[in-house]
């Protein structure tokens, strides 16, 4: 298909979604393989769908820990209690991908000891369609490619579901991203669930979390932000962020091993 065609249907997609006037949620398993040393870690996403046809992404297991410490605040429980509890569910991102695809935008909050959020004008996607098929998660699932914020990707949708959504910022295709993985193997989403919901869900994009004002930079800024976080050196963020904070008690030596050592394994989806 041309790129031209391609650029036809996705704005077809986008302007049809509201006759739909339901929605949905999708569960997917991501699997990512630290190129550096080979580590793998897992976190479980869930896809919410609104009848608008705005979408958010992000990390069940995060969710299922935050709704465990302020059930354990509101019991009066201790630090250490309320750590214990929520460290029965696996660690998951901390980022929340908001999709508009009315307005063609990426809203992305991510936390960086204050809380980010980054707007990014979507272009359409470049896939390539290919002559292939198989079966995933119980759908008939078709094949695409494409180059995605650095990386090259090989795609499965199904037009069992005819939703141009899927995990992350894979978007756009003729029906549901049933799995997709990236060709260097460091990422890869497995569709789970699916399931029309009753009710509508509510996506705002928040102004403030957990009483702190969520502060807007650009996307060089917020993948700054997450590379320091991830490799345990948050002093640049606290001293371009935060005025009164003291970083005379930290370990600053100690610091500076650890993200020498970190950064040499740091990846992200995005390059």
């Amino acid at each position: 298909m041309s790129k031209h065609k391609l650029l036809i249907l996705f704005a077809l997609i986008v302007i049809g979604l509201p006759l739909s006037a339901q929605s949905y949620k999708a569960m997917y398993e991501e699997k990512e393989v630290n190129l550096h040393d080979q580590e793998v870690t897992s976190d479980l996403f869930m896809l919410e769908i609104s009848k608008k046809g705005t979408s958010l992404f992000q990390s069940y297991y995060t969710l299922q820990q935050d709704s465990i410490g302020r059930a354990c605040r509101e019991a009066g429980m201790s630090s250490q209690e309320r750590v214990a509890q929520m460290r029965t569910i696996p660690p998951g991102s901390s980022n929340i991908l908001f999709y508009n695809p009315a307005t063609m935008k990426y809203t992305e909050l991510d936390y960086g000891l204050y809380y980010f959020k980054t707007v990014e004008d979507i272009k359409a996607p470049d896939y390539a369609f290919e002559d292939s098929t198989k079966l995933v998660a119980g759908y008939t699932s078709e094949m695409a490619t494409a180059h995605l914020y650095g990386r090259d990707w090989v795609i499965y949708y199904t037009t069992e579901i005819p939703l141009p959504y899927g995990p992350w910022k894979i978007n756009g295709l003729p029906g549901l991203v049933t799995e997709a993985y990236s060709i260097d193997g460091a990422y890869k989403f497995t569709l789970t669930g699916f399931e029309v919901l009753d009710e509508d869900v509510n996506i705002e994009i928040p102004l403030k979390m957990l009483n702190q004002p969520v502060q807007e930079v650009s996307r060089n800024e917020l993948m700054w932000i997450r590379k320091q976080i991830a490799c345990k050196d948050p002093r640049p963020i606290i001293k371009k962020y935060s005025k009164n904070y003291d970083m005379s008690g930290m370990y600053h030596n100690k610091i500076d091993r650890m993200y020498r050592e970190l950064s040499k394994r740091y990846q992200y989806i995005e390059q």
